[in-house]
């Protein structure tokens, strides 16, 4: 597989896990490091990752992909060597957001180590 490929993989992986509130999932993606940041219907939030991974699996109840309240499009990909950042826009739980993932590549793996998101409050679903 190309770097591409692994990366778009891994962020297939962040949002499945995501919607379906799937912890090995997600930790498999995430490294033990990472930080969730951004501002969630005005409200600071900076959470590690264990926190965002026990309120997405309280809130997620195995959801399927095709419901309409989920959409992820991958926007863009920029990779330096072992770096990477990936763009993406998704519909969760009924809110948009645009997601900023940065990647490192280690042992040979890529993994999430920073998110940093804004969220669209003027488009949410109601």
């Amino acid at each position: 597989m190309s770097e591409l490929s692994d990366i778009s993989a891994i962020v297939d992986s962040y949002y499945d896990g995501m919607v379906r509130g799937d912890e090995d999932k997600l930790r498999h993606v995430f490294h033990p490091d990472c930080f969730v940041i951004g501002h969630l219907k005005g409200d600071l939030r900076w959470a590690s990752v264990d926190r965002f991974i026990a309120a997405v699996t309280d809130t997620a109840g195995g959801r399927d992909l095709d419901d309409a309240d989920y959409r992820n499009t991958i926007n863009a990909v920029d990779i330096t060597g072992d770096t990477a950042v990936a763009r993406i826009t998704n519909k969760y739980a009924g809110m948009w957001f645009t997601d900023y993932l940065s990647l490192l590549k280690h042992e040979g793996r890529w993994r999430i180590i920073n998110k940093l998101y804004h969220h669209y409050a003027d488009h949410d679903a109601t």
